[in-house]
Parts: C-alpha cells; structure tokens; sequence
C-alpha cells in the first residue's frame, strides 16, 4: 500500500495502530522519496497482500482482450497473463543479479507472443548437420537494433535482406535502406490476387458473350481472319485486352 493522499479506513481483528514504524515512500509534490510513518496494519497487509495488489497492477496495464459469451475464456486468459507476469518478474530477478537491464512488461510479453507464433513450424530444405565442432555460437555484445527471438530467427522463412530502389532526388544514407523479403512476398500476394480476380472477369465476360476461338484456317485467309478476331475480341470484352496474338489450329 503506498502513500495516500485521502483519509483511508482499515479495520482489522488482529492487528492495532501500535507500533508504529517509519518507510519511505513517494512524493508527487517533492517528486523524491520522504519518510512516512506507517502503522501496524499496514505494514501487515502490505506483507500479506502487497503481491495481490501488484499482480492485479500488472494485468491490467496489458490486459488480454477476452470479450465473449463463453465465460471460461477470460478465466483462461487471466491465468495466461498471471503467467507471463510471473515470467517477467523472474525476468527482472535474473536481470539484476547479472547487473544487466532488464525488458519492459510490453517488451517481455511481445516476444513471448512471436515466440509461440513461429514455434513448431517445419523448417525448409535440407535439415542441417548441427554445430560439429562444438563451438559456441558468437554473441553480439552491442547490437544496433534489437535481436528478435530465436524462434521467429529460425521458423525457416529465410530472412533475407533486399537493398530498396531509391529515387533520383533522394540520397543513399551511410546505413544501407533495407526491407523484409516477407513485405516483398506480402506485395506481390497482392498483386497475384489483382491479376486472379481481372483473369477471373475476363472469363466470365467472354462467356456472355459466348466467344470461342476454334481455329485458324492454313492458308491465303489466314492473316486476315486473325486480324478481323484480334480487332473483334477488344470491341466486346473491354480495354482490358490488350494484344490478341495469332491463334493456329492444326
């Protein structure tokens, strides 16, 4: 229980006023910590129910979404976030004893979400011979960016870097503009679903106007029958043919 600013009420069976000690605490006005007496009780319930209060604390900073009719997803999302939070403050534990800096609660819970997200996925080709000689892997002591997590390191999508194109008014900074091949694939995705979905339209306005080319016949004809299809076909379905290239049947 922290330093309050309004009268608070505590009532209790087993504990009194008496004795009161001194600890410190917090001060919006001074913006440092003060000295503070504090009772009996509250020394008492902060020793009891302190980890109660901090556990409710830190699930509702980042608290899962769970509206539904089905009743028992927010319980197992409670018990999903008591968990991480329990990790985290493991976490912060180790980080200290090791004099390193520890992540935040947003940061902890980000990477143990992509972690279960690219855990388990089946690896792309050959299966590699492993580490043979037993040396250990190098470690970057000051990285530039932050390192992702090995699981999404090694999920097997080949994380490859491509240069981005750069336009004539535009200078190359001394760090090289990189981008993900996965937002590459993302675009060209895309853009195969455009061409899907005009491919798609174009059959099915040929059908209504039920065109079908049989053939063309060998001979003297055959140039000019392929120059009254190429110039027929654009007339019926639309600007969207552009070159209607010369059909043969044998």
């Amino acid at each position: 229980m922290g330093r309050q600013q309004n009268r608070l009420t505590l009532v209790s069976s087993c504990a009194s006023v008496n004795p009161v000690c001194q600890v410190r605490r917090y001060a919006k006005e001074e913006k440092k910590k003060i000295s503070v007496p504090c009772p009996k009780i509250v020394s008492e319930y902060n020793t009891y129910m302190r980890g109660v209060d901090l556990a409710d604390m830190m699930i509702s900073l980042y608290c899962t979404p769970a509206k539904s009719h089905r009743w028992y997803l927010a319980i197992f999302w409670q018990m999903v976030d008591i968990a991480v939070n329990n990790a985290w403050l493991l976490h912060c534990r180790d980080a200290a004893l090791l004099g390193q800096k520890h992540q935040s609660l947003k940061d902890f819970k980000l990477d143990v979400a992509k972690g279960l997200i690219y855990l388990g996925k089946q690896k792309r080709g050959r299966p590699s011979k492993g580490n043979e000689d037993n040396t250990p892997p190098r470690v970057i002591k000051q990285p530039k960016v932050p390192r992702p997590v090995d699981d999404m390191k090694y999920d097997g999508n080949d994380h490859l870097p491509i240069l981005k194109r750069l336009s004539e008014n535009q200078t190359m900074d001394h760090e090289q503009r990189i981008h993900a091949v996965e937002a590459s694939v993302a675009e060209l995705q895309q853009e195969n679903k455009k061409l899907r979905a005009k491919l798609s339209d174009l059959e099915g306005r040929s059908r209504r106007n039920n065109i079908k080319i049989v053939g063309v016949p060998e001979g003297e004809k055959k140039g000019r029958l392929t120059d009254f299809v190429s110039n027929l076909i654009p007339k019926l379905l639309g600007d969207d043919v552009v070159c209607i290239h010369n059909v043969a049947a044998r």
